[in-house]
């Protein structure tokens, strides 16, 4: 008596073993050449006589609700509307697909199409006066040597906010502990605020200056004088 593990692990070779067993032989006399488990040889022989071959056909798992096409049309959404919760997504969705469709399915469907919820970028709003005056001044530089930028002191100002309790946006709590007053976020109308002055060149960095008002073209001059590589002082676009 031979195993069926013996055949050989290509489908291929299995098979063929197969076929000649199962023509024109009985499942008494293939059982009595093959000794496998027998839930398991008859189950080889039933695909075989149903499909031809013995191979395990790949479990296909439950249909999922939205299909390749519909996934195409949730991701042209989500990078259309970028600022839409998934609460708004799931709202639209259930209304073009006509489904039933819960939030974790939607969160799921996005993350499918390679789209994660991020928290955006803070960048300083630019209008077109803003932009025009910023455009002409690069022009006007554009014929710049080397040499001649070397000479500019690059400066740039801060402004922190000083406030007692301001430990950030997220705080672990459970959800009966919403009204703790640890749990909080302090705020107030207008909190009390430093500006802060650095500046550097070719010839190292400069000190840092905190300033205590509104930093100016003249408290700018004030605090480069001094500092290492002064000399041209280009001011910028604004």
């Amino acid at each position: 008596m031979l195993p069926l593990a013996m055949l050989g692990d290509v489908p291929g070779v299995q098979s063929s073993c197969f076929l000649e067993l199962a023509v024109s032989v009985s499942s008494y006399a293939i059982n009595c050449v093959l000794v496998p488990v027998a839930p398991a040889k008859n189950r080889a022989l039933f695909r075989f006589r149903e499909s031809g071959t013995i191979s395990v056909r790949k479990g296909r798992g439950r249909k999922t609700i939205l299909d390749a096409r519909d996934l195409r049309a949730l991701r042209r959404h989500c990078i259309t509307y970028r600022n839409a919760t998934v609460m708004e997504i799931t709202t639209w969705a259930q209304e073009y697909f006509q489904e039933t469709l819960s939030v974790n399915t939607i969160h799921r469907a996005i993350r499918r199409r390679r789209l994660k919820l991020y928290r955006s970028k803070k960048k300083p709003y630019l209008n077109m006066i803003q932009k025009r005056r910023r455009f002409l001044w690069a022009k006007a530089h554009l014929k710049w040597t080397v040499a001649k930028w070397k000479t500019v002191l690059w400066s740039d100002q801060s402004k922190f906010e000083v406030l007692f309790g301001k430990l950030g946006r997220h705080v672990i709590r459970t959800e009966e502990d919403k009204d703790n007053p640890s749990c909080y976020q302090r705020s107030v109308q207008k909190p009390a605020s430093l500006m802060v002055w650095g500046c550097m060149s070719t010839c190292g960095m400069g000190s840092l200056h905190i300033w205590k008002g509104t930093i100016n073209a003249e408290s700018v001059g004030q605090m480069a004088k001094g500092q290492k590589g002064y000399g041209l002082d280009v001011r910028g676009p604004e």
